[in-house]
């Protein structure tokens, strides 16, 4: 059967409407589903952590600096970058669990009896859990500290990135060899009086220092 050009038109634009009817329903809803931004988040004695303008701030650094494909985009997220979202949780249960090992037991997670470990984790899933986004977020206090770790723990990483960022190739090759032969070393217990240099040469062989040359 001849379709006529008439008909195909009708057709070609009836499939076009239909494709933005469905774009246009998909961003409605995708708009009414997104996660609420709460109010800022304070804490367990009432001060002032983060506002809802810092939210969003940060929300925004987010999206331009596209962290949001970091860890996903059919597994290859890897290559862009760490994925900040599950690193940061990650490292948040890790703090909590420490305070709430440290304040009942006076000892660190790892040298509680998994009983111990058990209740404590329960402890965390709740905090973690609780909290009423149309008002300010309550941090409880393992929450308030683990938020300053993990705050601190962001803030030495991103100096270091700083500080490798504005070195020449050669210099953070040769640095970085340097730092890690000193560090191995170290952990053998023969530092005492060697040089980053001399460390170098024993762990290096002649032949490749040459090559360098």
């Amino acid at each position: 059967m001849e379709l006529r050009r008439s008909t195909l038109a009708k057709v070609l634009v009836g499939v076009f409407v239909l494709n933005l009817v469905v774009m246009g329903a998909g961003a409605y809803l995708a708009y009414q589903e997104a996660p609420p931004i709460p109010k800022g988040v304070v804490g367990p004695d009432g001060d002032r952590i983060a506002t809802d303008a810092d939210v969003r701030h940060g929300k925004v650094v987010f999206q331009q600096d596209g962290l949001m494909n970091h860890g996903s985009i059919l597994g290859n997220g890897a290559y862009f970058g760490p994925d900040y979202t599950a690193d940061a949780l990650d490292l948040k249960v890790r703090e909590m669990r420490d305070y709430y090992a440290r304040e009942e037991h006076g000892r660190p997670y790892g040298a509680l009896s998994e009983s111990e470990r058990a209740a404590i984790d329960a402890r965390v899933e709740s905090d973690l859990s609780d909290g009423d986004v149309s008002g300010p977020v309550e941090y409880s206090p393992a929450e308030a500290y683990a938020h300053r770790q993990v705050r601190e723990i962001y803030d030495r990483e991103l100096v270091q990135l700083l500080f490798w960022a504005r070195l020449p190739g050669d210099s953070m090759i040769v640095l970085a060899t340097a730092m890690f032969a000193v560090d191995v070393v170290r952990k053998l217990g023969s530092i005492r009086e060697t040089t980053a240099e001399d460390a170098l040469r024993r762990r290096i062989p002649d032949r490749v220092l040459a090559s360098d040359d």
